[in-house]
């Protein structure tokens, strides 16, 4: 009873009360990041309709190194609290710890996993593509030459796809966008971070303040020299990510020096060597179609023109030189065997026919187009391109059954990318879908899809 009395008449109740409070916030926030995901790619069946994320196979190893870090502070508080010593620097050391490791979970991404980095920078990429002022949405708006005033017109992808920029030009402080990208911070990991990465984030941060506040109302003096340890605690774990971070790059931008002159020494050999060890350092640099044609290059002049890699360089020299037809059939060869290859050169086959889909459509062989589309879409489950322009063929060639799909599976996918101005892509469905209800005679459907181009 008395015991209860004090805690009544303390003067700092409930700004204690309310510390509890944030901290029990803040620890839920952390149960809540081991549940849900870090990593959120998209993805689309469209055999069966479903609908899916993919997360990174890394993160089952940051959770785990988490939980590992919560056992050992647990254990070290319960061991400090059974010899009446301070419990408060242990847990804020845990939450320093725990949101570093966050910290270094987008450069972890954006080195390591090639597979599920590549397929998100090209998703990034076709929504760019289709996106920006000279896109396929907007700048249709002024070239109106589909039947009824439809405000699409099919434009060529980007030629290249890159998950950043290779390190090999100035590596100085004035490449602050170029060291963002590195350190995993591009739109390929923030446009599909997961809510488990920002509850993890926001769970150790209210935590360590948590711990702050609960000792700067105890002793000022105290917290003082808590907060100057927790600060420098804070620099030296960051120091060591940043250090091993840099590490990777650097050593990647050292080998792609050295393979550049290796090149100029016309010693092909030993320049693919050391591009694929650059690789070894940056395992997304892979998905870079600059390296992939370098890699075919040093392959092609070593005379192994039948290599993969070879063929992708060939490709794109044929095309260069206006060949078409040709790359067009070595395209056709590799695609044959897509199923086999490594992810990077299975994504570049799948862009190279998106791409001759795509220049079909703008010459007017829509047989063509549905041909190459129908493949891509079989062989990529996150191709929003390929959705989006085979909805415009079945447009043309009055497939309704298939324009239905098409949105159907635009619209699911769109659900995994958090930029607003994919409701542009989204109108320009709708209004395609409206008009192949209408030809159809389908006149309240028609209504319903163009209210829903129009916002409404």
């Amino acid at each position: 009873m008395i015991k209860f009395q004090s805690i009544k008449n303390d003067p700092d109740l409930l700004p204690k009360l309310l510390n509890l409070v944030m901290s029990l916030v803040a620890l839920g926030f952390v149960v809540i990041s081991f549940i849900g995901p870090w990593f959120a790619l998209p993805r689309y069946d469209v055999t069966s309709g479903d609908f899916y994320t993919l997360d990174s196979k890394f993160t089952l190893y940051f959770k785990l190194g988490l939980m590992l870090i919560s056992v050992v502070i647990i254990s070290r508080v319960l061991w400090v609290r059974t010899r009446g010593g301070d419990w408060k620097k242990p847990v804020i050391k845990g939450a320093i710890l725990g949101f570093v490791c966050v910290l270094w979970y987008p450069s972890v991404i954006a080195h390591r996993d090639a597979e599920l980095i590549g397929d998100a920078a090209w998703l990034q990429q076709q929504h760019d593509t289709m996106t920006w002022l000279g896109g396929d949405v907007f700048r249709a708006h002024s070239e109106r030459s589909v039947e009824l005033g439809t405000g699409v017109n099919a434009q060529d992808p980007p030629d290249r796809l890159a998950v950043y920029r290779p390190p090999t030009g100035s590596m100085g402080v004035t490449q602050i966008n170029d060291w963002l990208w590195w350190f995993g911070y591009g739109p390929s990991f923030t446009q599909f971070v997961g809510s488990g990465w920002f509850y993890a984030l926001t769970g150790y941060v209210l935590l360590g303040l948590c711990v702050c506040g609960f000792s700067w109302r105890e002793s000022v003096l105290e917290a003082r020299f808590l907060f100057k340890e927790s600060i420098v605690f804070l620099m030296k774990t960051s120091v060591v990510m940043i250090v091993v971070m840099v590490a990777f790059v650097q050593l990647a931008h050292h080998t792609l020096l050295e393979a550049k002159d290796s090149l100029a020494d016309s010693d092909y050999l030993a320049a693919r060597t050391k591009i694929e060890r650059a690789i070894g350092y940056l395992p997304s640099l892979c998905c870079d179609t600059g390296i992939i044609r370098q890699l075919g290059y040093c392959d092609l002049k070593s005379g192994e023109s039948a290599s993969v890699n070879s063929q992708l360089y060939q490709v794109y020299l044929l095309e260069r030189q206006g060949y078409f037809e040709r790359a067009r059939s070595v395209v056709d060869s590799l695609a044959a065997d897509s199923t086999t290859l490594p992810r990077y050169q299975a994504r570049e086959i799948s862009r190279q026919q998106l791409r001759v889909a795509i220049n079909s459509i703008n010459s007017g062989r829509y047989s063509r187009a549905k041909s190459y589309l129908d493949r891509v879409l079989s062989s990529e489950d996150n191709c929003l391109q390929a959705y989006f322009h085979r909805q415009l063929v079945s447009l043309q060639t009055g497939d309704l059954v298939m324009n239905q799909s098409m949105h159907r599976g635009l619209m699911q996918l769109y659900q995994g990318v958090r930029s607003k101005n994919k409701r542009g892509v989204k109108a320009a469905s709708d209004w395609m879908l409206a008009q192949g209800e209408l030809k159809e005679g389908h006149v309240e459907k028609a209504w319903e899809a163009r209210k829903r181009s129009m916002g409404k």
